[in-house]
């Protein structure tokens, strides 16, 4: 954007500063809200309990998606990196998004996953049909049968927001993976004044 200031009428051209300045303020403190309702490069977080004792709340997932969101809630760029989870998606395409957001899938996963216990990888892909409903998931990686099972049922009971093909409703595989942490639990809690002063064998 061009400016173009005079020296030619003292009042106006202090009039023309305070214009300027004001300009210039919202330019620079409107793109700073711009840049944080976009913000690339930004990692949501689902936090779990804290253990007891401790007000540390662990994180039981990450993503550069909100969880919270719908696919239209979406900014352009956590779009973009949604769609690029989707291996030769069309420009005429959208894909498949849980109802709810992602969360309705990863709060469930994480609430069982605090009964079953243990950690590792898990990586499925569910067919989302024309109408939301999940009919198929394949699992590809997996920490134990039960994490098995529990996804599968989670996937089987979530409504997603159809896939669209060229404006119409389609069926296309979701994508879904998850780095399950192990359950944090205090190996042994010791104060200063009784560190060291235990017997020693």
């Amino acid at each position: 954007m061009k400016y173009s200031l005079t020296r030619k009428n003292p009042g106006i051209n202090a009039m023309g500063r305070t214009v300027v300045s004001l300009m210039l303020f919202f330019l620079v403190f409107g793109h700073v809200d711009a840049r944080k309702a976009d913000e690339p490069g930004r990692i949501y977080k689902l936090l779990g309990k804290a253990p007891k004792g401790t007000k540390f709340k662990p994180v039981d997932a990450r993503s550069p998606i909100p969880f919270n969101k719908s696919y239209q809630q979406l900014t352009d760029s956590q779009r973009a990196i949604y769609r690029s989870y989707f291996e030769g998606i069309k420009d005429s395409e959208t894909p498949p998004f849980p109802e709810g957001g992602t969360q309705v899938i990863y709060k469930p996963l994480i609430k069982g996953h605090a009964r079953i216990g243990g950690g590792g990888f898990l990586a499925l892909r569910a067919t989302v049909d024309e109408k939301g409903i999940v009919d198929k998931v394949a699992v590809y990686l997996t920490p134990s049968k039960k994490m098995t099972d529990l996804a599968i049922a989670v996937l089987f009971n979530t409504r997603f927001e159809p896939a669209t093909c060229d404006g119409e409703p389609c069926e296309m595989e979701y994508p879904f993976e998850f780095e399950l942490r192990k359950q944090f639990k205090s190996i042994v809690s010791l104060d200063k004044e009784n560190f060291g002063n235990s017997d020693r064998r």
